[in-house]
């Protein structure tokens, strides 16, 4: 899936930094810019949201099965648009169980498998297993597991093997 390339510093991994935006306020942020790029894109008429929120810089924006090409547009045309009117890095993701969330958060590394740990709390850590050739290609693991955790409910670690 493509998206916008990411830059973040540690400072800024706390979940929402920068602009004081709750949820449903960014979220009808997010809405009146679709409605106003939809004169252009029409695809956008089509696309429907579920929720959206922030982790440091960036704003992730969870949309129905198989809906998220039409906010990301070809070549990622679209998510740009967006990602400029917030001024925050987009990442747009579908609704899933968790391996499918795990592989898009991920994307384009290639997970090798997820395993289910269960805690002594009866608590599930849900571990992701990445090839080691890998490692470099993770830009901020820290976040990744905020999202996971923001979407799924549940904790994620990562491995590499």
């Amino acid at each position: 899936m493509p998206e916008a390339k990411e830059r973040v510093s540690e400072e800024e991994d706390s979940p929402n930094p920068g602009e004081n935006i709750n949820d449903s306020e960014l979220e009808k942020k997010v809405i009146e810019i679709i409605l106003k790029l939809s004169n252009r894109f029409r695809a956008l008429e089509k696309a429907s949201i579920k929720k959206c929120f922030r982790v440091g810089n960036s704003t992730v924006i969870i949309t129905e099965k198989d809906k998220s090409a039409l906010l990301i547009g070809r070549g990622g045309r679209i998510v740009r648009e967006i990602s400029r009117a917030l001024g925050t890095v987009v990442k747009v993701v579908e609704e899933g169980d968790e391996l499918e969330i795990a592989k898009e958060l991920l994307s384009p590394i290639n997970v090798r498998a997820m395993k289910v740990v269960y805690a002594p709390e009866k608590s599930e850590e849900y571990v992701v297993v990445l090839s080691k050739k890998d490692r470099e290609k993770l830009k901020n693991e820290k976040r990744t597991k905020i999202i996971f955790k923001e979407i799924t409910g549940k904790n994620m670690s990562i491995v590499f093997e």
